[in-house]
Formats: C-alpha cells, sequence, structure tokens
C-alpha cells in the first residue's frame, strides 16, 4: 500500500473516494496502513477526521497523484501526476468493464484521473461519451412515456389530438435516444485508444548490433 504524509496543508484540493463511491473533497494531513486523517476543505482550521483506510477506494491528490486501497494492485503515487512521469511505453487496455495499465489493473475513477490529468484529448472523449450516455437514456425514458401516457388517452376526448402529439413527441425522443447512446458508448469505450496513440509515452528502439567495413570492425547503433 503506498504511505505518504504531508507534512502541512496545501491550498489546493485532494478527494477522497470512498468504497461506496462518495467523493470528499479534503486536505489530506496523514496516511497510514490503517487509516486516513484529513481535514475538510472549507474548514482546514476545523476538526481533524480520520476514515479507515477499508472504507476508501481511493486517493486522488491535487497533484494528480492516485493512491488506491483494498485493491489487489496498487499504484506509485505520482505515476499519474503528469506525462512527463507516465511510464515509458506503458499503454491502457481495456477488458469488459476492466482497465489496465502496463499490465496493472485500475478502477475506472483511477482511470478517469489518469486520463484527466494527462491527456485531453482522451479526457474529452470519455466525458462527452458519458455525457450522450446519460442524455440518451433520459430521452428514451421521455419517450417510453409518452407513449404509455398515449395509450389511456386514446379513449378520452379529443385523443385525435392528443395522441400525435403524444407519438410525435415519443418517437422523436426514441430516434435521439437511438443516436446517442451507441456514440456515447463508443467514445467512451474508445478513450482509452485515444490515449494510446496521442498522449502514451512512447520509446525509443535501440538496436546495437556489430558491423564491419573494409576500415575494422564497429558498434552500429539503429534508432
Amino acid at each position: 500500500m503506498v504511505m505518504l504524509i504531508v507534512a502541512g496543508f496545501v491550498s489546493a484540493q485532494d478527494v477522497i473516494i470512498t468504497s461506496d463511491s462518495r467523493k470528499i473533497d479534503a486536505q489530506i494531513i496523514e496516511v497510514s496502513q490503517t487509516e486516513v486523517r484529513y481535514k475538510e476543505k472549507d474548514n482546514p482550521n476545523g476538526p481533524t477526521f480520520v476514515l479507515n483506510t477499508k472504507e476508501i477506494s481511493s486517493i486522488i491528490y491535487a497533484n494528480g497523484s492516485v493512491s488506491s486501497f483494498n485493491q489487489a494492485q496498487t499504484h506509485q503515487a505520482g505515476s499519474y501526476q503528469s506525462n512527463s512521469q507516465l511510464q515509458a511505453g506503458a499503454y491502457i487496455s481495456k477488458t469488459g468493464n476492466s482497465y489496465f495499465y502496463n499490465g496493472r489493473s485500475m478502477s475506472e475513477t483511477e482511470y478517469v484521473a489518469l486520463v484527466q490529468n494527462n491527456c485531453y484529448e482522451a479526457w474529452q472523449s470519455y466525458k462527452s461519451g458519458k455525457n450522450l450516455v446519460k442524455d440518451g437514456w433520459i430521452f428514451f425514458g421521455v419517450g417510453l412515456g409518452c407513449f404509455v401516457v398515449s395509450i389511456p388517452l386514446a379513449w378520452a376526448p379529443y385523443s385525435i389530438y392528443y395522441d400525435p402529439i403524444l407519438w410525435g413527441a415519443g418517437g422523436g425522443f426514441l430516434i435521439s435516444s437511438v443516436v446517442c447512446l451507441p456514440i456515447g458508448y463508443s467514445r467512451v469505450n474508445n478513450s482509452h485508444e485515444i490515449f494510446n496513440q496521442q498522449c502514451a509515452r512512447r520509446t525509443t528502439a535501440l538496436e546495437f548490433g556489430i558491423s564491419t567495413s573494409q576500415n575494422g570492425i564497429g558498434l552500429a547503433m539503429k534508432f
């Protein structure tokens, strides 16, 4: 487990992600193997709060680094701070709903922190995709609701006026959902590929070999 002791307060904001997905804006004071001590961000001179590490999923520090708790594999704090500190040659892969960075499992919260702090293009793809998925399901619910409401109104007076409006609105919302959902899911699921293509640090391969010429034998390097 990553252990980090913060000697003093900083003006920036840390975020604690609890095991039940709550977010706590905080100023971390101390992190040990069993507990985390912190102050409320808006009340740095107030009381010190304590959370058991079993109640914490991860901590996203103000500098972008991430500490993971209660997971089979953890990441060194600072690994996700900036592109200059990303591991050379490391890429993100995705299997089902699980993300892997350089072969290590990472939660979706950690993945979001990684792309948000290191790859604007991937972050925009992920964020816009999530928004489209959210809107798509809202459109689907509203569209379905319009058709459901039109059923009892079919026998009501003036239904000839109400039903076409509801059917038209319902159809429009359902069509919108059909457009938004696949595009949204595609952007979310492909955001890691954008990271790999545009933001992952790539290594320059060096090949060493022995070359001979009429002047003798030498060491050759290929880039």
